[in-house]
């Protein structure tokens, strides 16, 4: 084994080993929030430890940009050149040195776990940047969006989209979510340490790092996690007893489940079977008798033109920029080129779901993101290709959801993602 791909040592015992493992594995394109709760499901470490590592795993996804650019300035090196396990070994040291670690302990566990041709790299530069640190000089001369920790592209999106209230909405993006849960059936859930939603009263949050699998209201099948913002949209649905909904991108499927209590019936569709497992699981856990699940392309429903939903939602593929705060990783990956192909993937989809909405129904679309492309701008092609469908009022009281063009965005907070909502009725003319 050449010394480029030498492995991190003792990645099943040492948690600054399994944290650099990872680290590694999403820089080749692994979704942290798959691969950081699977890992540590099968491995031996405590619950402190996973809750360590799973700290400073998406710290450090958050910090990265502003890191990166840091390493950049302190390193002769160009900073692509780096190996790939000194410079995750790096940027995870940073990182808990920016939350505040024992430092002598970090480095020297850092070091003790990668390989030596690297050691001394890493080493040099991980005291260099304690040393900048402590005189405030490690993070100095950044551009707004280097500061915000996002790519330049994202934090622009922010700007024109949230004007004076950019910087906090940045901030936002980059606060560790706490785990939300929504009540499943009649239920009211009592949770010791939790707090009300302010958007959705009734849902509770939980700040944990842990696996909540094992929650006895998860266990017993009396809640589901569900963001807030999705839980804004299943309530928005509005279905009622007599109703068939049909939820066309509907994995991993909280928002499927919540209609479902309301709705006579849901026809619950995804593309990916993999992810519908998810679904099934859930359906099994809740046992839920009235949704049925298909595995299918939402562009090509496969429905008659005859089949036809008195609540139709389409929750799109989207840039997920909403969602930064669960899911860190993302900015990393996503890209100005990707929210145009996604654009036209959300078009197609519509096209497809609408014509399923029965005369006096429902279509409702929304995305966990807040780009004016997957936005206002399809709103903006809706109005024009469909005017059959008009708008509809959203049902809510929070001042975080503004208008915005037909539609709503709800403004991302440290409790809740970012979320487009737009509610349409089929109103054929005569």
């Amino acid at each position: 084994m050449s010394k480029k791909h030498a492995a991190v040592r003792n990645v099943g015992s040492s948690t600054r080993a399994a944290i650099i493992d990872l680290l590694c594995h999403c820089d080749e394109g692994a979704y942290a929030n798959e691969i950081v709760p699977s890992r540590l499901a099968r491995s031996k470490f405590s619950d402190q430890d996973r809750a360590l590592i799973t700290k400073v795993v998406y710290s450090t996804l958050r910090y990265q940009v502003r890191i990166d650019n840091a390493l950049a300035k302190m390193s002769k090196r160009p900073f692509a050149s780096f190996d790939p396990i000194a410079r995750n070994a790096l940027r995870s040291v940073i990182a808990q040195l920016i939350d505040d670690f024992d430092m002598y302990a970090v480095v020297d566990e850092t070091i003790k776990v990668i390989p030596f041709h690297v050691k001394g790299f890493v080493n040099a530069l991980s005291r260099k940047a304690i040393q900048l640190h402590e005189h405030d000089q490690l993070f100095v001369d950044e551009t707004p969006d280097v500061a915000a920790g996002l790519p330049s592209w994202i934090y622009k999106e922010i700007e024109e989209v949230f004007s004076d209230r950019a910087k906090d909405v940045a901030q936002a993006l980059n606060e560790p979510a706490s785990v939300t849960l929504a009540p499943f059936g009649s239920v009211s859930l009592d949770i010791e340490g939790s707090r009300h939603g302010v958007i959705i009263p009734e849902a509770r949050l939980i700040r944990s790092m842990g696996d909540i699998a094992h929650l006895d209201v998860i266990v017993k099948g009396n809640a589901l996690v569900v963001d807030q913002g999705s839980q804004l949209v299943a309530h928005n649905v509005d279905a009622g007893a007599q109703d068939r909904v049909l939820d066309v991108c509907c994995a991993p499927g909280g928002k499927t489940f919540l209609v479902s209590g309301h709705a006579q019936s849901v026809v619950a569709c995804d593309v990916a079977a993999s992810r519908l497992n998810k679904v099934l699981d859930t359906q099994e856990r809740l046992g839920v008798k009235n949704v049925d699940v298909l595995a299918c392309d939402a562009r090509h429903l496969p429905f008659s033109g005859d089949e036809k939903f008195e609540r139709v939602l389409v929750d799109a593929p989207c840039s997920g920029l909403g969602v930064l705060r669960r899911r860190p990783d993302a900015r990393h990956r996503i890209t100005e080129a990707d929210v145009n192909d996604l654009v036209q993937l959300q078009k197609q989809i519509l096209i497809s779901a609408a014509q399923h909405v029965t005369s006096g129904g429902k279509l409702i679309y929304s995305v966990c993101t807040f780009t004016r492309a997957e936005t206002i701008e399809i709103d903006e092609w809706l109005e024009k290709e469909m005017p059959e469908f008009i708008s509809e009022e959203i049902d809510s009281s929070t001042d975080l959801l503004v208008a915005h063009g037909r539609g709503y965005l709800l403004s991302p907070t440290a409790d809740n993602d970012a979320m487009f909502l737009l509610k349409l009725r089929n109103v054929p003319s005569s």
